[in-house]
């Protein structure tokens, strides 16, 4: 069966956050794979679960909340979904990057901006938005 670590956001209520536990629900009905979990540090520090819940219910918010976390090099494949954007993993796993354009493509959404765009394609690497 193959490995999926989702490294994002989960328990809040930010854009990012909510379409990444939208996406993790859907995913874990289409079956198929097993879905881990490593949660980014949140953006900003009022960031947190109690005032700023997603709001989920608790059946889904359990379900969201219990994924393990996985080593990267363990994975078949890594979905980031959160902000600054990260380079792709330098593990043997495709890595699928979430990315908005609303603010456009500066260096500073970057975690590392001297990492060239084309690695965010490079081999199986994908860019969803």
């Amino acid at each position: 069966m193959k490995r999926l670590l989702i490294d994002g956001w989960r328990g809040i209520n930010h854009s990012y956050a909510m379409v990444n536990q939208h996406q993790i629900l859907a995913l874990a009905n289409l079956g198929g794979f097993e879905i881990f979990h490593h949660d980014m540090a949140y953006r900003l520090p009022h960031w947190n679960v109690t005032d700023n819940s997603a709001g989920f219910a608790l059946k889904d918010s359990q379900f969201i909340a219990s994924l393990p976390d996985l080593p990267p090099e363990q994975a078949d494949a890594i979905y980031r979904i959160g902000a600054p954007i990260h380079a792709p993993n330098s593990s043997n796993a495709i890595t699928i990057t979430f990315a908005v354009t609303e603010f456009g493509l500066k260096p500073s959404l970057f975690a590392d901006p001297t990492v060239p765009p084309s690695a965010y394609t490079n081999g199986g690497n994908l860019v969803v938005t």
